[in-house]
């Protein structure tokens, strides 16, 4: 069963472009701005991302979802010991996969889509456009 999540931290090259095109293409607000503490970097076991600048964005609508970006030019995904995590964009929708299996997500959607057939037939779910 999937859990909300309320914070996601990804590693950008450029926090003014990500601030730029999650204010302009996806209605985000920056809430904070601020460098990652020692005490941050050790409660994540990333202790590399010490020091590096990030910013906190949240949706306009001030739903609990927040975005941490945290800048790095020389990302070195090896030594950081932060989990991947398989994501999918499905209906708007970001499905994150945090329990490491390897279930498909066409297969786990696949009984969601089988209900929504009644209502929307399958080649209409892949045309369609959503805007803010």
């Amino acid at each position: 069963m999937l859990k909300n999540i309320a914070i996601v931290t990804v590693v950008v090259e450029s926090l003014e472009i990500t601030e730029l095109v999650y204010q302009n293409e996806l209605s985000y607000k920056l809430i904070h701005r601020g460098k990652v503490s020692d005490k941050m970097a050790s409660g994540w076991d990333a202790k590399n991302v010490a020091g590096r600048p990030f910013i906190l964005m949240g949706p306009t609508n001030n739903e609990a979802v927040y975005l941490r970006f945290i800048e790095s030019e020389k990302f070195d995904k090896i030594k950081s010991n932060l989990k991947e995590v398989k994501t999918k964009v499905w209906m708007d929708i970001i499905f994150v996969n945090i329990n490491s299996n390897e279930i498909d997500f066409d297969e786990y959607i696949k009984p969601l889509e089988n209900r929504w057939l009644k209502f929307i037939n399958k080649a209409d779910f892949e045309s369609l456009v959503h805007s803010n």
